[in-house]
């Protein structure tokens, strides 16, 4: 089956996070006819992540959305379809990192170092289980590498998404220690899980919701210094390219040119 052949390319957990093992993944499926999977992860596409996070999340024509670890997941054409203008959907694999629709901008980075996009210049970032599958290698340096960049990326007051199985209780310290100082405001939402697990898991501590998948929101509490010297070149370029006032505009009127009289 598919699934044998997928579990026989994945030995080990140890190999989840690197471009290999999605590129030999796909091409498995395709040797057996299966073109693509687009399935959402645990079920949640946008329509039920928009219902989750509410007025939390407010889509704009204006705002630039980055998707990581897209996959070939159809999230970034739903956000697209919205309103949005312009959505980035970054993979590390070559074999993911697929051509998208106009105002679907794909890139081929990973996100666990500086990618190519400037600093402060992203409103919204959304990983889907992204951060499991790193912490899946017991890479938490990976995790808080990718949680740096996120953080690197989002302009004041931008938002984090950050969608994952792991419990509040093993996941929150790490999004409160990375990056040192950037969160302004740190939330959990919760939805139930698609497929129920066994039992004799939940028994192990109720207190986990392990029947769970949870939305964690991050928002951003300033922009980084590099975002600012950006923002403020662009300003100047703008003010440069602007075209020069009319002789009427830059002449001061008589009232202006009057001084004041002495009281």
């Amino acid at each position: 089956t598919l699934l044998a052949s997928l579990l026989a390319v994945a030995s080990s957990t140890v190999q989840v996070a690197q471009p290999g093992y999605w590129d030999e993944s796909y091409a498995e499926s395709l040797r057996m006819n299966v073109t693509d999977f687009h399935h959402s992860w645990q079920g949640v596409n946008f329509e039920k992540l928009a219902q989750v996070l509410g007025d939390r999340l407010q889509l704009r024509e204006d705002l630039i959305v980055l998707v990581l670890g897209s996959g070939d997941s159809l999230l970034p054409e739903e956000i697209h379809q919205k309103g949005v203008a312009e959505v980035i959907a970054m993979d590390l694999s070559p074999q993911l990192s697929r051509a998208r629709p106009p105002g679907v901008r794909s890139l081929m980075e990973d996100a666990r170092s500086q990618t190519s996009l400037e600093a402060s210049s992203v409103d919204v970032i959304i990983e889907l289980g992204l951060l499991d599958v790193i912490l899946a290698e017991a890479d938490v340096e990976g995790a808080a590498a990718l949680l740096r960049e996120a953080r690197r990326l989002l302009c004041a007051g931008g938002l984090f998404i950050s969608g994952s199985t792991d419990i509040p209780k093993f996941r929150q310290p790490l999004l409160a220690e990375h990056p040192a100082g950037g969160w302004a405001e740190a939330e959990v939402l919760r939805l139930d899980r698609p497929l129920a697990l066994d039992r004799r898991v939940k028994e192990l501590d109720p207190s986990w919701e392990v029947d769970r998948i949870f939305i964690y929101l991050n928002l951003a509490a300033g922009e980084v210094e590099v975002g600012q010297a950006l923002r403020a070149s662009r300003t100047e370029a703008a003010t440069a390219a602007a075209p020069p006032p009319t002789a009427e505009a830059a002449a001061p009127s008589p009232e202006a040119a009057t001084p004041p009289a002495a009281p």
